[in-house]
């Protein structure tokens, strides 16, 4: 009876082993186009337990972390720059209220504005980066209560100058502030343009992709764009919040 018992144990410690190791392979594959990872990601995505037993970090992967409140009813915003160079209080203040629209935190959104970046000078590499982002991370932590996003200020990148921001994972934006100020000659605004950026690299976090002639289009992460306008909105649009909202239902 008992080894019976302990048999059984085995076997369904085994299959349950083989089961977790086959959607750990499909889902962290560098190619996310297998039939397990577009059927059943998004389940795993859902239950922040899930999500961290298979170390999911991809951009867009903590979209249900920001856009909803079942686990998290709080989102910080952490806010760490580079010596030299920061964010406006008006920049700030606009994130924030914007943010509001398209996140669900009955308990508020926590602005952090932390020490300054050590280690850093003039332009920052991927290394730096992967650096950053893994150093400032939240990690995979069961006893956290709060969603949470970096937001990291730079002066500029040496992988592509052009770009005012990105993102290279589930929780942080990298900022470039001299393309920023490049764009912001030519908008002649430069709270508009750090504002629009950060907007447009969340809406990537929260797994919009490129869309329209609002916040979500590509132009207003890309200064090499020739017909780069001269007025980028500061605000969600329709088609933004539509996009992000697909994103949270697929």
């Amino acid at each position: 009876m008992v080894r019976n018992l302990l048999a059984l144990v085995l076997i369904v410690f085994i299959i349950g082993l083989i089961t977790y190791g086959a959607f750990y392979s499909a889902l962290t594959l560098a190619n996310p186009d297998n039939p397990l990872n577009r059927s059943y990601r998004k389940y795993f995505l859902k239950r922040y337990v899930l999500r961290s037993a298979f170390r999911l970090n991809r951009i867009g992967d903590a979209r249900f972390e920001f856009g909803s409140s079942d686990e998290f009813p709080t989102l910080a915003v952490n806010v760490f720059s580079q010596n030299g160079e920061q964010l406006s209080a008006a920049t700030l203040e606009r994130v924030i209220s914007e943010l509001a629209r398209i996140t669900d935190k009955p308990s508020g959104i926590i602005l952090n504005v932390t020490e300054r970046l050590s280690g850093l000078s003039g332009q920052s590499s991927d290394d730096d980066l992967k650096r950053l982002s893994e150093g400032y991370g939240p990690g995979f932590d069961f006893r956290r209560k709060r969603a949470a996003v970096n937001l990291f200020v730079l002066n500029s990148y040496t992988g592509l100058p052009s770009l005012t921001g990105l993102v290279r994972d589930d929780h942080s934006i990298f900022i470039f502030m001299e393309t920023v100020r490049q764009v912001a000659r030519f908008q002649n605004d430069s709270v508009g343009t750090e504002v629009s950026t950060i907007l447009h690299e969340f809406g990537h976090l929260m797994g919009a992709d490129h869309s329209g002639e609002c916040i979500m289009s590509p132009v207003v992460e890309d200064a090499t764009y020739e017909n780069l306008p001269t007025r980028i909105a500061e605000n969600y649009c329709e088609s933004d919040i539509r996009e992000i909202g697909n994103a949270l239902i697929n």
